[in-house]
């Protein structure tokens, strides 16, 4: 018999993201993670890219530490901040 609790590989990129005006959270804004960093940008463009009033952030999950983050504007223009945090 198949075990019933669903498992996963926790990739290199963890996505978190959501509404601005309702974040969650901590891990109940975890999205999704991915073995690279081009995946997870594309997944921040596709699911926040054309809505109004998003945010997200791509964290390296083994230094833990915010590499990619952006909002949505109202003109649905995805703004991304490049963090350099080796300054």
């Amino acid at each position: 018999m198949d075990n019933p609790i669903a498992t996963f590989e926790i990739n290199k990129y963890l996505v978190f993201g959501g509404e601005a005006f309702y974040p969650i959270g901590g891990a109940e804004d975890f999205q999704d993670s991915f073995k690279s960093l081009d995946e997870a940008e594309k997944f921040c463009i596709i699911k926040y890219g054309n809505h109004n009033r998003q945010w997200f952030q791509i964290v390296d999950r083994k230094s833990m530490k915010i590499i990619r983050s952006g909002t949505t504007e109202q003109d649905y223009i995805l703004k991304e901040v490049y963090i350099d945090w080796d300054q």
